[in-house]
């Protein structure tokens, strides 16, 4: 059985959204509309991750990669996302895969006011990405087109649903859905929960569904944040085979967001990895 070994580093640069405070319900002061600040990048986030694969049980292996994003607002109310990355994978017996990625997203803020409460507010938007698989030569490239949507219900839950297609990965097409909540115990620390099915239509047709688990903790009034999690992918037909992932890594937001809450910087930074479609079967 093989062995998959890789490596992610992510490195974002992230403008700030001028969201109305991500007060919950009980905000009672009127508010005017969410606006985009129209300041130049003043936000920047590196992360080191390291991620261990295991396909059957007493097999692991582990994963590399270097990235960048950025946050571009061109009025009040739109920001162009733009995030794109390389990463390796090698795999005992077999040649190295090295992969790129980039995906560009359409962002807009957006609040709904009831009587002057604002219940709730969020951020939504339009995505464009492309993946680049290599190996001994030969190559192949995944495009999906989507969307996504942000609800900050209160200050400490977030709730994430994406959705869009899918095409030429592995020489077939499809679709792909979303879902996900982060609870934040406290301003800096966050649980996450994801899943995500992938619908693929060659051969007969073939699923991936998903399942995660992720905490953060960012270090207070530094621009340090630590992350772990783990990943279920289940596929069919191939209901034998699963790939189990452990996630470690290390983040650094500098620029504007340099100190701010691990809260206030996920909403109002650049797009969380789980708006992105990243499926792992169209890696290999």
């Amino acid at each position: 059985m093989r062995t998959l070994t890789a490596y992610a580093l992510s490195i974002a640069a992230v403008a700030s959204l001028s969201l109305p405070a991500i007060a919950g319900p009980e905000k009672t002061t009127t508010s005017t509309a969410q606006n985009i600040s129209q300041k130049n990048i003043d936000a920047v986030t590196f992360s080191l991750e390291h991620l261990t694969l295991s396909p059957t049980p007493g097999t692991n292996a582990s994963q590399w990669g270097v990235g960048a994003a950025g946050f571009f607002p061109f009025n009040p109310s739109w920001g162009l996302n733009i995030d794109g990355g390389l990463y390796t994978i090698t795999t005992p017996g077999s040649a190295t895969t090295n992969g790129s990625r980039l995906q560009v997203s359409l962002v807009t803020p957006w609040s709904k006011q009831l009587g002057g409460i604002i219940t709730p507010s969020g951020r939504a938007g339009l995505s464009v990405g492309f993946q680049n698989n290599s190996t001994a030569g030969f190559s192949t490239q995944t495009w999906n087109y989507g969307g996504f949507i942000d609800v900050y219900p209160t200050y400490n839950l977030t709730l994430s649903a994406k959705a869009g297609i899918v095409t030429k990965c592995a020489a077939s097409n499809g679709y792909y859905l979303g879902a996900g909540a982060s609870l934040y115990a406290t301003p800096d620390f966050s649980i996450k929960g994801t899943y995500d099915y992938s619908r693929f239509n060659a051969f007969g047709g073939s699923n991936e569904s998903d399942y995660g688990l992720r905490a953060n903790y960012q270090l207070s009034n530094t621009p340090l944040a630590l992350y772990g999690g783990y990943a279920r992918s289940n596929f069919s037909p191939l209901t034998s085979f699963h790939v189990d992932t452990t996630t470690l890594g290390l983040e650094y937001r500098g620029g504007g967001n340099k100190g701010a809450s691990l809260v206030d910087s996920q909403r109002n930074g650049t797009l969380d990895n789980s708006n992105l479609y990243l499926g792992l079967q169209c890696r290999f």
